[in-house]
């Protein structure tokens, strides 16, 4: 499934990206939350990202994560096709928008390609 492949890229990359990331106290692992939310703060400052993310990162990356876990470990697709349409399509756009970002595009240019890149996904829905 492609929501699958887009969540473990998302974490492999902020792996290699930030290997001296830290996790919580008294935890021995990052959790997963804290990796997605690390790259979805910066992402904020992009008007089509901040519509997408919303005002609260965390609870963003939590139903992503429920989806994730609900397709990995339970199987049984509580969420609705629909749904996870948008949540792979939101994906997409997050992956898209961090590697511009990294591969040094301006912030205007990386904000223009996210805004078309999120009429295209209004579009779809």
């Amino acid at each position: 499934m492609q929501f699958l492949s887009y969540m473990q890229a998302l974490e492999g990359y902020h792996k290699k990206q930030n290997p001296k990331f830290k996790p919580k106290t008294g935890k021995k692992k990052v959790d997963l939350i804290d990796r997605i939310v690390d790259l979805l703060v910066p992402l904020q400052r992009y008007t089509a990202m901040a519509r997408i993310i919303g005002s609260n990162p965390r609870r963003f990356a939590q139903q992503l994560i429920i989806v994730r876990n609900d397709l990995t470990h339970e199987a049984d697709l509580k969420i609705p096709a629909i749904e996870l349409g948008r949540n792979k399509r939101q994906l997409e756009l997050i992956i898209l928008t961090v590697l511009y970002h990294a591969l040094g595009f301006s912030d205007a240019l990386v904000e223009e390609i996210s805004r078309n890149n999120i009429g295209f996904q209004t579009r779809m829905y």
